[in-house]
């Protein structure tokens, strides 16, 4: 019943601003004609103007979702802000129109005092109307609502109770602990007091809202049974923090409601062509630039200083644990011992001039190529061996969660000083940690910080780089 409330709510108050912005413009017609003070011809379409006001009204739907659900009306300030954006919604709409009909029928001046006249308008319909819904939407008679829960209830728990207040629907009683007294609410008892006799107690009781912690609790069956028994409409919140952790989101696909423990900015394919886009610009320029004279030069130190196979390939576990080779520049002898084990300082297999390179990551860069042959990207967490995967799992439950992108030449763990070595569990969790925010805050900005750091630690190496 909410829901339907605020859907004819909005429009409502949709509809409102189009016919005010219609009678407007048959309005200003009217004095112009009478008057003769701007003449408009036979020809002159008002109404296709009428879709551009139409337009940019729709455009800004959310915002007026906000005001007429909010608790608090809108504010004098908010309404200019909130009449302006609309006005210069309307204006950009009217110029497009204008000027891909190449319309001379009609006077530019009218409708930039169309646009003059309807910022006050609309200011003044975005503050009093809202007021005006709502009472017109709470005449009817007030009904009582029940909220009902085991342990603390959050904020937006209260906030949807005091959003209900303004739709008719009143939460004033509570069952719960009687240490988590909800303000405002009268506590009737526990969960486990909950029967028909405590109800039939409340006047004009008309739904119950659930908010659930624990969903094996016999006590919300039990109380679920009862209010399909008395024919209260029952509403269920689930606490996804307590019964999922952090990362759940709710998403609502068609028909199908979905609960999933991630949603990163990635899973939209528009992201994932705009990064992919990039990835093979840079890495492109660096393959073609860059990489060819680098070869040259690490291939005659390697001649020198450790002669053997100018490249190292390694199997890594990319995305969805994919596993591909992985490209670097040789910095060790060639055989020299297993290559499970982690590079140390002063390692004794590290030729001189492959600690050069790893000082500064210029052995990385054949990863470009990884970047070309879609295995890599250009940032992203950086990927380690399989067999450190397998052990770095069992330490940290959440380190899958980096293979829900494809490991990056560099990362934003990288850029704040965690890398090389791995000598205990917090290493590993701190990089995780930070491969996590990276995953699920991704967006353009992020990355041309990354890379702009990435730039300064190659000139200025941490000193875990070696």
């Amino acid at each position: 019943m909410i829901r339907h409330k605020l859907t004819a709510k909005k429009q409502l108050f949709i509809g409102s601003l189009f016919v005010s912005s219609i009678l407007l413009m048959g309005l200003l017609k009217y004095v112009f004609a009478v008057t003769g003070i701007l003449s408009l011809t036979k020809d002159a379409n008002l109404e296709i103007y009428l879709i551009g006001v139409f337009a940019a009204i729709f455009h800004l739907r959310e915002q007026w979702a906000d005001i007429l659900q909010c608790s608090i009306l809108p504010a004098p300030f908010k309404s200019v802000l909130l009449g302006g954006r609309l006005a210069v919604a309307q204006g950009i709409a009217f110029i497009l129109i204008y000027f891909l009909l190449q319309d001379i029928a009609i006077s530019r001046a009218f409708l930039i005092w169309f646009l003059i006249i309807s910022l006050p308008l609309n200011t003044l319909l975005i503050l009093w109307l809202p007021i005006y819904l709502r009472k017109l939407f709470n005449r009817s008679k007030k009904r009582t609502a029940v909220l009902v829960g085991k342990g603390p209830i959050p904020q937006e728990v209260v906030d949807y109770a005091e959003r209900c207040r303004h739709f008719g629907v009143d939460f004033c009683l509570h069952f719960g602990d009687p240490q988590d007294h909800v303000t405002g609410l009268t506590r009737l008892g526990s969960l486990a007091d909950m029967n028909s006799k405590t109800l039939s107690s409340a006047p004009s009781l008309s739904r119950v809202l659930f908010f659930v912690q624990d969903l094996e609790d016999p006590d919300y069956r039990s109380a679920l049974d009862l209010c399909h028994q008395l024919g209260l409409r029952v509403q269920v919140m689930l606490d996804k923090k307590s019964l999922f952790g952090n990362q759940v989101q709710h998403i609502i696909d068609g028909d199908t409601h979905l609960i999933t423990f991630a949603d990163e900015p990635l899973q939209n394919p528009l992201n994932r062509i705009a990064k992919r886009c990039i990835d093979i610009a840079v890495s492109l320029a660096v393959v073609l630039i860059v990489l060819p004279p680098l070869t040259l030069v690490v291939w005659l130190a390697q001649r020198r200083q450790s002669p053997g196979p100018l490249f190292f390939r390694q199997s890594r576990n990319g995305l969805n644990r994919e596993t591909f080779t992985i490209l670097k520049f040789r910095s060790m002898h060639y055989s020299c011992g297993s290559e499970a084990v982690q590079a140390s300082a002063a390692d004794a297999r590290v030729y001189p001039f492959g600690r050069l390179i790893r000082r500064m990551s210029l052995d990385e860069f054949p990863q470009f190529i990884n970047v070309l042959k879609g295995d890599m990207s250009v940032i992203g967490p950086r990927p380690h061996m399989t067999t450190h995967d397998d052990l770095f799992e069992q330490e940290f439950k959440a380190y899958r969660i980096r293979h829900y992108v494809k490991p990056g030449i560099t990362g934003y763990a990288q850029i704040r000083g965690l890398r090389g070595e791995v000598t205990s569990p917090k290493d590993i969790q701190d990089r995780v940690r930070h491969d996590i925010y990276y995953i699920n805050n991704w967006n353009l900005q992020l990355d041309f910080y990354v890379a702009c750091k990435t730039i300064l630690t190659l000139l200025q190496p941490p000193k875990s780089a070696y």
